[in-house]
């Protein structure tokens, strides 16, 4: 069974606009995540907006959706795993030097 919450946060020193271009650019997800391969959104960045998704673990690849359940420009973004309601969420914060970045998996379904 999976921990329901997991968090992580990071200190970025670059101005919140930046850091936000880059985490809402779903195209770059695979640089983030050690398992996503691929992840392609269907129009605009979007609260409704839905995504297909290539995941890779050792030799097993399977394809996800996902639908953006959250968005707050510079602020937060959120989506949901459809298979399993998993919910993904990167929070930004403006610090002295840049930018703090919180993500979390909230997974109490699975």
């Amino acid at each position: 069974m999976a921990e329901p919450l997991l968090q992580a946060q990071i200190d970025i020193d670059a101005p919140v606009a930046k850091v936000w271009t880059l985490i809402s650019d779903f195209s770059r997800m695979p640089q983030w995540s050690p398992q996503c391969r691929l992840m392609k959104a269907f129009g605009p960045l979007r609260q409704g907006t839905r995504t297909i998704n290539l995941n890779r673990r050792n030799h097993l690849f399977w394809p996800t959706t996902s639908t953006v359940t959250e968005v707050i420009p510079e602020k937060k973004l959120a989506f949901r795993v459809n298979t399993n309601n998993t919910i993904w969420t990167y929070e930004l914060e403006p610090t002295e030097n840049g930018t703090r970045v919180v993500e979390s998996r909230h997974a109490e379904n699975v």
